[in-house]
C-alpha cells in the first residue's frame, strides 16, 4: 500500500466497521467481488465450476486453504491486514444446502479447512455504465439491483450438477440489456443440499468485497489463470 490509502482498501475498512451496507457504486473503477467459501474437500470441484462457466462465475481471487488472510494472485488484495471473515460488509451462512444465518463476520466457524473463491460482480461494470449516461435505475432510488433463477443450466463439476445461472436486471433499451453474475455459486451450494457437509459462507446479495484489481485488470484475469487446484498459482 502507498502513503495514501486506496478507495478500494478504505471500502474495505469500512465493511469492517460494518459502516458500508450496499456496494454499488462504491470505489468506481475497482472490481467488486462476491464471495464462496466452502471445505477444501470441494474446492477442486468449484473451481472447476468457475473454469467451465466463466461468465456466470468469472474467478478473481482464491484463498490459501484455512487461511482467511492471503488471497491469490496477490494483486487481488494488497493490504497485510486483510481478512476474507470479516471484509465483506454481510454474509450468509449456508448448511446443508440452506441458508442458517447472516452475520456482520463469520471469525466463527471459518476452520483450517476452509477455501474461499471471489468470484467477479456485475457491479464492477455499472461505472461503465454511468459514464455512458446509463445510470442504473438502482443507483438513482437506493435499491438492490433485481435478480431471478433462469432455466439456464451450467456446465457441471464434479458435485455441482444440474445447477442453473442467476441473472440479474438493469431496465434499459433492448439493446443495452446487461447479463450479470455473482449469486450463481451461492445457488449452487443450495441446489447441491446435503451433498456438500459443513459450513459454507457467501456474501449477502448486494453486500461486496471491493478488490484490489481495477477494471483495466480483467482482460488478462482469464480462466485457469488464478489457482491450480492447492496453494500456488499456475
Amino acid at each position: 500500500m502507498g502513503s495514501t490509502p486506496s478507495e478500494s482498501f478504505k471500502a474495505r475498512l469500512l465493511s469492517r466497521e460494518n459502516l458500508i451496507t450496499n456496494t454499488a457504486g462504491i470505489a468506481p473503477g475497482y472490481l467488486q467481488a462476491n464471495l464462496l467459501a466452502l471445505p477444501a474437500a470441494y474446492a477442486s470441484d468449484f473451481y472447476d465450476l468457475c473454469l467451465r462457466n466463466p461468465v456466470a462465475c468469472p474467478l478473481l481471487g482464491v484463498t490459501v486453504q484455512g487461511n482467511p488472510n492471503v488471497v491469490q494472485p496477490a494483486g487481488c488484495i494488497q493490504s497485510e491486514d486483510f481478512d476474507m471473515r470479516t471484509d465483506f460488509p454481510l454474509y450468509r451462512v449456508y448448511q446443508h444446502g440452506k441458508q442458517v444465518e447472516s452475520r456482520n463476520e463469520v471469525l466463527n466457524g471459518w476452520s483450517l479447512d476452509h477455501v474461499g473463491f471471489l468470484i467477479g460482480c456485475s457491479f464492477s461494470f455499472e461505472e461503465a455504465l454511468r459514464s455512458a449516461g446509463l445510470t442504473p435505475r438502482h443507483h438513482v432510488t437506493g435499491s438492490m439491483v433485481p435478480m431471478y433463477r433462469s432455466h439456464l443450466p451450467l456446465l457441471p463439476a464434479g458435485v455441482f450438477t444440474d445447477c442453473k445461472c442467476v441473472v440479474s436486471m438493469r431496465p434499459y433499451l433492448p439493446e443495452e440489456i446487461e447479463r450479470a453474475c455473482g449469486v450463481t455459486p451461492q445457488v449452487a451450494v443450495q441446489e447441491m443440499g446435503t451433498t456438500i457437509d459443513g459450513l459454507v459462507f457467501a456474501h449477502e446479495p448486494g453486500h461486496m468485497l471491493v478488490t484490489d484489481w481495477l477494471v483495466t485488470d480483467l482482460p488478462r484475469l482469464l480462466p485457469g489463470t488464478i489457482w491450480n487446484g492447492t496453494s500456488s498459482i499456475i
